[in-house]
């Protein structure tokens, strides 16, 4: 993330610096989502927070200093959304996790629509995908998963390439699918798809079992 010359602001520590803090971060994570970058500034900012642009400024230098927080928290909710649910169905067929892992990030990046869409217009948003410490332990997992499984997938001269590679190509095929297709696939067909190229990559054929597969990632949702 950019950084400014301005000398960085205080930490809150009480509990009503906290709140105030809170109420800054909603409200322009909320102001992100509805008006994108463009109506992102911090007289917005403080408006929708119903605190004065001091306030604002007592915590965030600026705009980039609001937008590394929000960057952060959406990431790592998202990653410890899939961490759990790796780690509830580790025991299952890989398989089944595939599918379930691609669904499941669909759904996010859904329900979080427009404001995926606005980061993405951040650059250190993009280049910073799969470096913080929440997804380095997805990436983690992912490796594990494969090294379990390693005998039934073609043969992986570099299991962490593989599982970086991996990553990336989920995270990235399932976001530009919610992004471009979402009025044009059905959910349900675009994640096939994308579950068929990762599970092709690692050498596996899903062939005709796809029903037999979203039916055993959904009975895996639900324990």
């Amino acid at each position: 993330m950019p950084r400014t010359t301005t000398p960085k602001r205080r930490t809150p520590r009480q509990a009503r610096s906290k709140k105030t803090v809170e109420r800054i971060l909603n409200a322009a994570t909320k102001l992100l989502a509805h008006e994108g970058l463009d109506g992102f500034n911090t007289n917005r900012i403080a408006q929708e927070a119903g605190v004065g642009v001091g306030s604002v400024y007592e915590y965030f230098p600026g705009k980039d200093e609001i937008l590394e927080p929000i960057i952060n928290r959406l990431a790592n909710r998202e990653a410890e959304t899939i961490l759990d649910l790796l780690s509830r169905n580790e025991n299952r067929p890989l398989e089944s996790i595939v599918w379930l892992v691609v669904k499941r990030l669909s759904e996010l990046y859904l329900e979080h629509h427009d404001l995926y869409v606005a980061l993405r217009g951040v650059p250190a948003f993009r280049s910073s995908i799969g470096t913080r410490p929440s997804e380095q332990q997805v990436l983690g997992k992912i490796r594990a998963l494969l090294q379990k499984n390693e005998s039934k997938l073609h043969p992986i001269a570099d299991i962490e390439l593989t599982a970086f590679t991996l990553f990336h190509l989920v995270e990235s095929l399932t976001y530009q699918t919610i992004e471009q297709g979402a009025d044009r696939w059905p959910l349900e067909r675009s994640v096939e798809e994308i579950v068929h190229a990762a599970l092709r990559y690692i050498g596996l054929t899903p062939g005709p079992s796809s029903t037999i597969l979203s039916n055993e990632a959904d009975k895996a949702a639900k324990d």
